[in-house]
């Protein structure tokens, strides 16, 4: 189990190099970000000298009541490059290099590639049960922010019925989630650009606003926004 200092001291070369990356918690962010945050996750597990890096994507947009604390929507362990495990060890000498190294030449660099909606779906299509994926809820929202109505509408008609305002889902913590989405089905189902917009500022607003990360969240407008796709 790694501490924050020493995630701290692992990573300090590598902040020194790239100003493109800061350091929040156990995540390393690539900033500024507008509607997807980039990032790299060094977590603890269950062995006492290991962590677990992983990649992820945040939808700025997307309901929740954990953003910062959150692996993310789309996520993924890093596996060390040469033994293949996703459990790397502080005891071992060539950790710290190999992982610098791993971050530096490899996942940075493509994670400053999805530099837009677009590229972000794309990685997630590229992904395992992608399929699966898209056709629910993290097909929905992106759908949505790219203006494609078409595509969400058609989601919705799969997941809506799951949707009732007014339900109890039993989840103390998913509630206000749930509540949120609801809100969805009208505006999407009537094409109601300026009201989804609104909700999808305010959703923005309510998961960055007062975190470590809101320093580095540069807001913008949706291509919702734009002409109808």
């Amino acid at each position: 189990m790694t501490t924050t200092k020493q995630v701290q001291q692992l990573v300090k070369p590598l902040l020194e190099r790239n100003r493109d990356v800061v350091l929040i918690g156990r995540s390393l962010y690539l900033v500024p970000f507008t509607h997807i945050a980039r990032s790299v996750v060094i977590d603890r597990c269950s062995d006492v000298d290991g962590f677990v890096p992983s990649w992820t994507f945040k939808e700025t947009y997307r309901p929740t009541d954990m953003f910062a604390k959150s692996f993310g929507w789309y996520a993924d362990r890093l596996a060390h490059p040469v033994t293949k495990s996703g459990n790397w060890l502080v005891t071992d000498p060539t950790m710290a290099g190999d992982l610098l190294s791993y971050l530096e030449t490899d996942i940075l660099p493509w994670l400053r590639s999805v530099d837009t909606l677009e590229k972000y779906l794309q990685a997630v299509r590229g992904h395992r049960d992608a399929e699966v994926h898209l056709a629910r809820e993290v097909g929905l929202f992106p759908s949505i922010v790219l203006g494609d109505l078409t595509n969400a509408q058609a989601i919705w008609r799969t997941i809506g019925p799951e949707y009732v305002k007014g339900r109890d889902t039993g989840w103390r913590y998913y509630q206000p989630v749930y509540d949120k989405i609801c809100n969805l089905g009208e505006p999407l189902m009537a094409g109601d650009r300026a009201a989804l917009a609104r909700l999808l500022h305010r959703w923005e607003e309510d998961n960055i606003l007062g975190t470590k990360v809101a320093p580095y969240w540069v807001p913008a407008p949706f291509p919702l926004e734009g002409a109808p796709v």
